[in-house]
């Protein structure tokens, strides 16, 4: 039935109490466009065509309550998106009971890297494929052991290389150090060894050192240091001729000990 409203001039279509100028009691076919200032949806509205969002630069898509979104995703009033999860408690939480993760590709020549959750090994990962666990570069564990080359670290950081080579050493790590200046004799790089003191402070411990003795001729020396009182000494030195020395920077023969 259709009702036009003689005190407020309402409209109304299946009902015979239009509260608004137009009120449609049951289904509605629109072959041609609508266009609404606003729109009020206070039951489920389908969408089952695409939806363009025009002039949404400012306002975009409001939530009061929760929105949710095929293939499991929900956006709620808190501004958190959830992935796989209705009850999202980060800005942006993906949930997955084998591998919450995301990918990144470049293209169909350029392959794919994969970031994530291993939930089945419990790993933080990070694998040069479009799976989790296939070509995983490295990872961290929930003790925060990090690994590199290896799923299973058992130390802070754990690096692994392997490859084919039988009968040869294979570098795994690179230390560089460079300067803004103009490289001279002493530059360098190191590793230091620290622990706690008995006060709780970090203090040094031991110190090797690999440096350019004589950088114009790249003479190269490799030093073992100790500290006394949180200040490291050099102790020992290998020159660039395999001389070691023992007190002494210079040492003369194999062995030269001073002291």
């Amino acid at each position: 039935s259709t009702y036009l409203a003689t005190t407020n001039g309402n409209v109304g279509i299946g009902t015979t109490s239009p509260a608004s100028l137009l009120s449609v009691q049951g289904n509605g076919l629109f072959s041609g466009n609508v266009s609404l200032a606003n729109l009020t949806a206070t039951g489920t509205m389908n969408v089952l065509g695409l939806t363009t969002l025009v002039n949404a630069s400012t306002t975009q898509i409001s939530v009061s309550n929760t929105a949710y979104f095929p293939g499991s995703g929900i956006w709620n009033s808190s501004g958190n998106v959830g992935i796989g999860t209705t009850t999202p408690s980060s800005l942006l939480d993906v949930y997955s009971a084998t591998a919450a993760v995301q990918g990144f590709s470049g293209g169909a020549t350029k392959g794919k890297w994969t970031m994530g959750y291993d939930v089945t090994n419990n790993l933080f990962a990070i694998a040069s494929s479009s799976s989790i666990t296939s070509n995983v570069r490295m990872v961290i564990d929930n003790q925060g052991n990090v690994g590199i080359g290896t799923t299973g670290p058992n130390h802070p950081l754990h690096v692994w290389k392997d490859d084919a080579t039988t009968n040869a050493v294979t570098n795994v790590m690179r230390l560089t150090h460079t300067t803004t200046g103009t490289p001279a004799n002493g530059i360098g790089t190191g590793l230091s060894f620290t622990a706690e003191r008995g006060d709780g402070a970090e203090e040094h411990v031991a110190g090797i050192q690999a440096l350019f003795s004589n950088v114009a001729s790249t003479l190269g020396a490799l030093t073992f240091h100790t500290a006394a009182g949180g200040s490291l000494t050099e102790k020992v030195r290998i020159d660039s001729t395999g001389n070691v020395g023992i007190g002494t920077t210079s040492p003369a023969s194999l062995l030269s000990v001073q002291g």
